[in-house]
C-alpha cells in the first residue's frame, strides 16, 4: 500500500437521487413514445430582489406592528426583513390613489 492510496477522493458536489424501479420504467416509456423530457426536476424559486448585497436599516416600529409582522413570519415561514421588502415592494407598485388610502393616518 503506497501512500497515495491514503489520499481523500474527491467527491460530487450533490450525491445522486436514485429513482425505484417503477418510476424508472414509466420514465423509459415515456422516452420511448418521444417525450422530451421526462425527469421532472425542482424548480427552485428565483428572487426578484437584484443581486446587490442588503444594506442594514435602522428603523422602530410599535409592539402591535411587530406582533402583526410576527404573526405573518409564522404564517409564511418567510423572515421579517424579506416580508418588510416584499410589502414595500408591493406598495410601491400601487397606484397614488391606492397608496394614499393605505398610508392615510386614521
Amino acid at each position: 500500500m503506497a501512500l497515495h492510496d491514503l489520499k481523500k477522493k474527491p467527491r460530487a458536489s450533490k450525491p445522486k437521487q436514485f429513482c425505484d424501479v417503477d418510476s424508472f420504467i414509466a420514465q423509459a416509456e415515456l422516452y420511448a413514445r418521444g417525450c422530451e423530457n421526462v425527469v421532472h426536476l425542482p424548480i427552485q424559486a428565483k428572487r426578484n430582489a437584484s443581486k446587490q448585497p442588503a444594506k442594514n436599516a435602522t428603523f422602530s416600529l410599535n409592539q402591535a406592528v411587530i406582533a402583526e409582522l410576527d404573526q405573518i413570519k409564522q404564517k409564511t415561514g418567510l423572515s421579517k426583513s424579506y416580508l418588510v421588502r416584499a410589502l414595500t415592494h408591493h406598495l410601491a407598485g400601487l397606484e397614488e390613489p391606492k397608496q394614499q388610502a393605505i398610508l392615510k393616518p386614521k
